[in-house]
């Protein structure tokens, strides 16, 4: 899915989009606004920033609790995170929007509703955000809830107000217990430390993968493609990077949703009774295009991507139709450099994150991709020539090809 086709208009009363990533999770951004048919819906509702192990521990138990009724399950989340709009915490995130739906659609959940956070959904209060967004307008009897967590004016819902609810007989709730590392409850603010302070092995420890940027290829100087080592410059939407420096990586692009290419999809015009129609975009054999995903066998959900017949994943497939070669499924093996292009920038250039797929020369602007890293290889030095670079460079080509084939 393209960046594009989950940022909406700021208010959270604008109208509804419903888009379709490829794992079968539909995503609508909006409040109070038209939706597919539910059937026994289970919620969650977070931040969700990172989505790491404990995040997906109570996502876990709303995808379980949803096939034990027979239902689907649902997670609501929000746009721009509460903490950069209350919390005076700044706009870096773990994960943006996209990220974070990207990994929470690999998880098997059937629906994500993206809240567009602003002073009005800040000011609720918390049992009326549960009467009127989770009771009245998703019809959800079944919450999943972290221990933890907060919702609502002044973070004034809670578990407790969630109980209290519950034995009054508005709803059920489950609340798994907290996941820890090292003796401590695995959290959003540990992991961004980390990844600041270049422990990446902590950092994915705590998230349960590989620590990843994501971003959109966006045009730069084209330098490395004179130097010989052409360069995917990623714009990576506020997302916290690691320490300046090169590092061996795997890269993998997005996979576009249904209609990616022709813009956002509006959710059919509601019936009657308020309801979305019968048939979302998207469908048109019927149903309600809410499929459970990645269960259909039992396990966890998480469905390997690219490598499902093993190999190296460096695969130039798909120039016969034109396009970038590169499939969606495909992770390739990469060296990622954090930095200011020392030996070409002056010192206080800004840093920029620049991806070499090795292997590749495609054409990748405008694309989405996942960086995952591998391993810390050097800092972010400055060259005496360009030739000195091009030498280090293959040096760490080299090095970035050993450690991947190392990690398969």
């Amino acid at each position: 899915m393209a960046l594009s086709s989950v940022v909406g208009p700021d208010s959270a009363f604008a109208p509804a989009v419903l888009r379709r990533y490829d794992s079968g999770m539909n995503v609508v951004r909006g409040l109070f606004v038209p939706l597919p048919e539910l059937r026994t819906p289970v919620v969650t509702l977070g931040a969700f920033d990172g989505v790491h192990r404990g995040h997906q521990r109570i996502l876990a138990e709303t995808t379980a609790w949803a096939r034990e009724l027979g239902g689907h399950s649902a997670v609501v989340t929000f746009d721009p995170l509460p903490k950069a709009v209350v919390g005076g915490a700044g706009a870096l995130c773990i994960t943006s929007l996209p990220h974070r739906l990207a990994l929470m659609g690999e998880l098997g959940l059937d629906l994500a509703v993206v809240i567009p956070f602003d002073a009005a959904v800040a000011g609720m209060p918390a049992e009326q955000f549960v009467r009127r967004v989770l009771l009245g307008w998703l019809g959800a009897r079944h919450v999943v809830f972290g221990h933890d967590s907060t919702f609502g004016r002044g973070g004034e819902g809670n578990l407790a107000l969630l109980r209290r609810m519950e034995a009054e007989g508005a709803l059920g709730v489950r609340s798994p217990a907290p996941v820890r590392y090292r003796g401590k409850v695995i959290s959003s603010t540990a992991i961004r430390q980390a990844i600041r302070a270049g422990e990446l092995r902590a950092a994915a420890a705590m998230l349960g993968r590989p620590f990843s940027l994501l971003g959109t290829v966006v045009r730069g100087e084209g330098r490395g493609r004179t130097l010989g080592f052409p360069t995917a410059n990623l714009d990576l939407h506020h997302e916290a990077i690691p320490p300046e420096g090169v590092y061996a990586t795997f890269a993998r692009l997005l996979p576009a949703g249904p209609g990616a290419d022709t813009g956002e999809t509006p959710v059919p015009p509601p019936r009657e009774d308020g309801r979305a129609g019968s048939q979302p975009a998207g469908h048109e054999g019927g149903g309600t295009g809410l499929r459970p995903v990645g269960h259909e066998g039992g396990g966890t959900g998480l469905r390997p991507v690219g490598h499902e017949a093993g190999g190296t994943g460096l695969r130039p497939v798909g120039h016969e139709g034109g396009g970038t070669g590169l499939r969606p499924v495909d992770t390739w093996p990469s060296l990622t450099c954090v930095g200011r292009r020392p030996t070409f920038a002056p010192d206080d250039a800004p840093t920029c994150v620049e991806v070499y797929l090795i292997g590749s020369e495609a054409d990748l602007y405008g694309c989405d991709m996942e960086v995952r890293f591998v391993k810390f290889l050097r800092g972010d030095l400055r060259f005496p020539s360009p030739e000195a670079l091009v030498a280090q460079m293959e040096a760490d080509k080299k090095a970035a090809l050993r450690l991947c084939r190392r990690e398969r």
